[in-house]
C-alpha cells in the first residue's frame, strides 16, 4: 500500500482538473507569483489525494477512524489563508470533505459503540458476526440464559442449605444483569443519537454538493447539531463566510 502511495504523484491529475474547471483554469493562468502558483496547485492535489482516501475508507470500514484528519485540517487551513486560490468550486468541495471526514468519524463510533454494548451483554465472539437484529436477538438469549442459569444456581444452594451462598448469589445475580441491560439500553440511546446527527449532516452535505445553499443557513444548522453533541472542525465556518462573501 505505501509503495502504491508512492507512485501516485498527482500531477497528472491536478493539471486535468485545471482543465476541466474554467475557475481553476481562470485562477492559474491569473496567479503570477512562482510561490502563489505551487501553493494553488499544492491545494488541489491535497483535494484529488483526500478525495481518493475518503472514497477507501469510505469502502472499508475497518479503517474508518484512520484517516490523517490533521494534515487534512492543515490543507484546509492553507486554502482559507490563500485569498488568491478562492473560489466555488474547491470552496465547496473542501466543505464536503471536511463534512465526510466527520461522517466517517461518527458512522466508526457509532459501530463501536454497538460491538461494545454486545460484548457486555453477554454476547460472545460469536455475535460480532451474526448482523443486526439477529445480534439484538442472540445478545438478549445469551443474558437470558446467563439469568435462568443464575436463578437455578440459587434454587440449588438454597436446597444444599448453602443460605449465605445463595444470598451472595441473589444479591449479585440481578445487578450483573441490570447492569446489562443499563449498558444496552445505554448503547442504543447513543446510536439514535447518532444516527439523528448523521442524517442531518447528510441533509447538509447533500445541500452544499448541489451548489446551491444559504451558507449562514448551514452555519446555524451546523452549530445546531454541535448542540446535540457533533464536533466539527472550526474551519468549516471561514469556508462557508469564504462561501458568503462571493
Amino acid at each position: 500500500m505505501v509503495d502504491e502511495e508512492k507512485e501516485w504523484d498527482g500531477h497528472d491529475e491536478v493539471l486535468k482538473l485545471i482543465n476541466a474547471k474554467p475557475e481553476l483554469k481562470d485562477i492559474s493562468k491569473q496567479l503570477r507569483k512562482n510561490e502563489e502558483k505551487k501553493i494553488f496547485e499544492d491545494i488541489l492535489w491535497s483535494l484529488i489525494f483526500y478525495r481518493i482516501e475518503l472514497q477507501k475508507h469510505f469502502a472499508d470500514q475497518s479503517t474508518a477512524g484512520t484517516l490523517d484528519k490533521h494534515s487534512m485540517y492543515q490543507y484546509c487551513k492553507e486554502y482559507i489563508d490563500s485569498d488568491f486560490a478562492h473560489c466555488p468550486f474547491l470552496t465547496n468541495s473542501i466543505l464536503e470533505q471536511m463534512i465526510d471526514v466527520e461522517l466517517l468519524q461518527i458512522e466508526h463510533e457509532s459501530d463501536n459503540t454497538v460491538f461494545s454494548a454486545h460484548t457486555h451483554s453477554g454476547a460472545t465472539s460469536l455475535g460480532t458476526i451474526i448482523t443486526d437484529p439477529f445480534n439484538n436477538i442472540f445478545s438478549f438469549a445469551v443474558s437470558s440464559l446467563f439469568l435462568v442459569f443464575g436463578l437455578t444456581a440459587i434454587y440449588f444452594l438454597f436446597s444444599a442449605g448453602l443460605i449465605l451462598a445463595a444470598y451472595a448469589t441473589a444479591l449479585i445475580l440481578p445487578w450483573l444483569f441490570a447492569g446489562s441491560i443499563i449498558r444496552y439500553f445505554n448503547s442504543k440511546r447513543e446510536n439514535k443519537l447518532h444516527t439523528g446527527i448523521t442524517v442531518n449532516l447528510r441533509k447538509i452535505r447533500e445541500e452544499i454538493s448541489r451548489h446551491s445553499f444559504d451558507p449562514g443557513t448551514i452555519s446555524g444548522r451546523i452549530k445546531n447539531l454541535e448542540h446535540e453533541g457533533l464536533y466539527i472542525s472550526s474551519l468549516v465556518y471561514p469556508l462557508l463566510n469564504i462561501e458568503e462573501r462571493k
